[in-house]
């Protein structure tokens, strides 16, 4: 529905990007411009709009391939330790390229991940590939169980440390 209203005004959609999973790329708090997709997008290092648990998420492609089911997209966040479950393409809205936190648009440069966020990040993603080869549901399983692990991580780090800041 997301990409059917873009589509329908022809204009690109702001928005703001809450949360840091994109830091490194885009800071929180930024907005950005979201222009409708063409059919040859998306592709590898854009940085996508789609609509995911009923939230637009912004996030960067990794992967473009194919299933059974039809052709998917694998995203993830330039601030994430793990990627995002496959989606497929057709749930990708629109293709960011500018972000603003002041009064001028800045073009979004290529990713900026730490050694050891890649270092982990790289065998989650075969994994993923992997399991996409096996049924995409399969993949996806994996990914929200894998998301939810970190989240679990995320949280006990927070209760640990008296002196971080839950909210940030």
């Amino acid at each position: 529905m997301f990409r059917h209203l873009m589509a329908r005004s022809g204009e690109p959609f702001e928005s703001v990007v809450e949360g840091h999973s994109m830091e490194g790329g885009i800071p929180a708090g930024a907005r950005v411009l979201i222009r409708e997709r063409t059919d040859d997008e998306p592709r590898v290092g854009q940085v996508v709009a789609f609509l995911a648990n009923g939230r637009i998420m912004v996030h960067r492609v990794i992967h473009v391939g194919h299933s059974r089911e039809g052709p998917f997209a694998i995203t993830h966040g330039d601030g994430n330790w793990v990627c995002d479950p496959p989606i497929g393409i057709t749930r990708v809205a629109g293709v960011v390229e500018q972000y603003r936190t002041g009064a001028q648009w800045t073009a979004i440069g290529p990713a900026r991940t730490s050694l050891p966020r890649r270092a982990l990040g790289w065998p989650v993603f075969a994994l993923l590939r992997a399991a996409m080869w096996m049924h995409p549901s399969v993949a996806d399983r994996l990914a929200r169980g894998l998301s939810r692990a970190r989240m679990a991580v995320r949280a006990l780090r927070y209760h640990r440390s008296p002196t971080r800041d839950p909210l940030q």
